[in-house]
């Protein structure tokens, strides 16, 4: 378990011991639902070295409040960064969804201060952690998803979405052609949000392994999930969607008809193929965040 307290997880700055942090060079993203947010991240991790699968997301649950997160840059930045901004909301009143912001943009400060401006002093650039999260708050029925870098905090706006890590270009331009101002469910945006991720693994370098994701709903509650078992189902709509254009351009009324009932046939083997896999692996989990002992006993004198 990572220090919550102020020791610098990157002390070691010494030529002769250069560390070798790992990397997350991710491809995630949120979206705004009918329902609630989904967000989803890939699962490759990387040092110098060495590359393994690692769930990127963290859901928190305080009290009748729920929080998401996940990003791309330096892995015990990040983790750090999560673990200050849900231990900071213990310490503190509770906070309306319209203060988050200022509230996230005081908590960045302070963990720029704390982690990142003592590196800024170092020629090495790999030796300067840095961050890019995406926070996904949900307070009294009201979900906004932030975007922190560095300092900076950006509020993204309803029905639009975000998108962080080394395949990002991609994944919005993929974003914007089919979810752009889309009025989705949590349960469509997960399949539509896994087939644009699984896009972009194939096509990005640094990208990779499974496809995690969580839903958040506006009535508090947390869902997570994998979708490691729809390869199918993407090569599938990748078909299906060739299809179409062909289909729309077929002159001759016969071969149309034709090409219409194959479309049809291959829209619904994706709708088969695209089967939630419920199998939970790493560490995947609700982490709830224990009251501080003041908020305890103003609730035991309020009784």
């Amino acid at each position: 378990m990572l220090s919550l307290g102020h020791d610098h997880p990157f002390t070691d700055h010494h030529p002769k011991n250069k560390l070798r942090r790992a990397a997350r060079m991710t491809i995630a993203a949120a979206f705004y639902c009918t329902d609630g947010v989904v967000v989803c991240a890939d699962t490759s991790e990387e040092t110098d070295y060495t590359k393994r699968d690692q769930g990127k997301i963290r859901a928190f649950k305080n009290g009748d409040e729920t929080y998401v997160f996940t990003g791309a840059g330096d892995a015990d930045l990040l983790e750090v960064a999560m673990e200050e901004i849900v231990e900071s909301r213990r310490h503190r009143e509770k906070t309306s969804s319209y203060e988050w912001k200022n509230a996230l943009k005081r908590d960045a400060a302070q963990i720029f201060k704390d982690y990142i401006e003592p590196c800024s002093g170092f020629r090495e650039h790999d030796r300067i952690p840095q961050m890019s999260m995406i926070a996904s708050i949900q307070v009294d029925g009201r979900i906004n998803i932030f975007r922190i870098r560095d300092t900076l905090v950006r509020k993204i706006k309803p029905l639009d979405h975000v998108s962080v890590g080394v395949g990002n270009l991609l994944a919005t331009s993929l974003i914007d052609r089919h979810l752009k101002g889309a009025n989705l469910t949590m349960e469509m945006t997960v399949r539509l949000g896994s087939y644009i991720l699984e896009r972009v693994k194939k096509s990005v370098a640094n990208c990779g392994g499974y496809t995690e994701f969580y839903r958040q709903g506006v009535d508090g509650s947390l869902s997570p999930g994998y979708a490691s078992g729809w390869g199918a189902g993407m090569a599938g709509l990748d078909s299906a969607t060739t299809s179409l254009i062909y289909t729309a351009l077929e002159s001759d009324d016969a071969m149309f008809d034709k090409a219409l009932g194959n479309l049809v046939q291959q829209v619904k083997n994706v709708r088969t193929a695209f089967v939630p896999d419920s199998r939970l692996r790493w560490t995947q989990f609700i982490e709830e965040v224990p009251p501080t002992p003041s908020v305890s006993r103003k609730s035991k004198q309020a009784r």
